[in-house]
């Protein structure tokens, strides 16, 4: 009896040490999961308000170019410097010929500004435009190792380009343009917060193109008013001119 009583005293002290172990281990484990996921959390709030942020910043920088030709000039270097790329070009559609055409540049490679701004591109030149087209944001993440070839790798070897991210801006539905953002040397997939701010960058761009067309047509209506006041005017001023007259003359009681 003594010896089974300590054989179920040594089993149990036993059975109350792993459980305890477990469960201390387990609450460990549980602590750990809660604070990745804390942590991550965390991360994330703070990656949505640089985010948010910087969209801000673009946009109400973009708001006080609205009225200026070098608008796109003004996005692309905002572009670049706030996804944190190394040049970065926006061409922008023309309805007329459905090719595209450089609309801004900032922190090109030297001489690629001056082969780029003379080029057009379409899709017969250009297998990205059919990419550009469809609205969707495409990626380049190796300029030597495309699946399927979207641009000649000679030609961004040219212009030094290692990786490329190109975001379409549309308006009303239909594709108007594009934004292209490179990077020198730095090859592999983009970043969440690249894709993001790109995408909200090229939306910024198509509410502040919406807005210098509204303006360009309002000053063009306005001026359209003014021409026609000023025509009516002059044609109403020369037959009332002869009538104040012979009114004049009228009055005058010298006369028979």
């Amino acid at each position: 009896e003594q010896f089974a009583y300590g054989v179920v005293v040594d089993v149990t002290g036993m059975i109350t040490s792993v459980g305890g172990v477990v469960y201390l281990d387990r609450y460990r484990f549980g602590s750990f999961v809660r604070q990745t996921q804390l942590a991550r959390a965390s991360r994330e709030r703070q990656e949505e308000a640089e985010i948010a942020a910087a969209l801000l910043h673009v946009s109400e920088a973009l708001s006080q170019h609205v009225n200026e030709p070098d608008l796109l000039a003004h996005l692309t270097r905002l572009a670049v410097q706030t996804v944190g790329f190394d040049w970065g070009g926006t061409f922008r559609l023309d309805p007329r010929d459905g090719v595209y055409r450089l609309g801004g540049l900032f922190g090109e490679p030297p001489g690629v500004g001056e082969e780029i701004e003379p080029a057009e591109f379409d899709a017969r030149n250009l297998p990205l435009v059919r990419h550009i087209e469809a609205g969707l944001l495409d990626e380049i993440a190796d300029a030597n190792h495309q699946e399927p070839e979207m641009v000649s790798p000679t030609l961004l070897a040219r212009w030094g380009v290692a990786s490329e991210l190109v975001a379409p801006i549309t308006m009303a539905g239909r594709v108007v343009g594009a934004l292209c953002l490179a990077h020198a040397e730095r090859r592999g997939a983009f970043s969440i917060r690249e894709r993001r701010l790109a995408q909200g960058i090229v939306h910024a761009t198509a509410l502040a193109l919406a807005n210098s067309s509204l303006i360009h047509d309002l000053r063009a209506a306005n001026k359209l008013r003014s021409e026609f006041v000023s025509t009516m005017s002059h044609e109403l001023r020369t037959p009332l001119n002869v009538i104040l007259g012979f009114a004049e003359m009228a009055q005058d009681g010298s006369l028979p």
